[in-house]
């Protein structure tokens, strides 16, 4: 009898463990730092404005907050975030590399409210057209979210 139970104990986990992430997306937009938690490693946003149209003006953030669910069994998922760049890509005039995108791992607790953000912290990193947020686990891209950021246009 505790075999049984100790088998089907290993297949209901081993089915759950494999069930797959799904990423939603909550918020879209523009945001600032509070004051009180510029500081801090995952500083609080203040959402300034709900919207996918990005000026090109340096200081400017921008980003997502996204929910990631997945198995009860796996309650810290690892990820791949990935912000693609227009295809003329950012060359940073100190290096004259060409740089097409930049990606990183992160973690985000199942069910938890995460988020990811970009700052024009520099002139050259502002290149006008479409930029994409992307969410992937392994080779599957699970989220893409695009912003336009605005050129000289008016």
């Amino acid at each position: 009898r505790t075999l049984a139970l100790l088998g089907l104990t290993l297949i209901l986990c081993s089915c759950v463990e494999h069930e797959p992430v799904k990423a939603s997306p909550t918020w879209a937009g523009i945001y600032t730092i509070k004051a009180s938690s510029n500081k801090e490693p995952f500083p609080e946003w203040n959402k300034v404005k709900r919207t996918t149209q990005i000026p090109r003006i340096l200081g400017t953030r921008f980003g997502i907050e996204y929910r990631l669910d997945g198995s009860a069994f796996k309650p810290l998922i690892q990820y791949r975030l990935v912000w693609r760049y227009p295809p003329e890509g950012q060359i940073n005039p100190a290096t004259h590399l060409k740089v097409a995108y930049y990606e990183h791992e992160d973690f985000c607790i199942t069910g938890r409210i995460c988020q990811a953000g970009y700052s024009f912290d520099h002139e050259w990193e502002m290149v006008p057209g479409i930029w994409y947020a992307e969410i992937w686990i392994d080779d599957k891209r699970l989220m893409q979210k695009a912003f336009h950021v605005q050129g000289t246009e008016p």
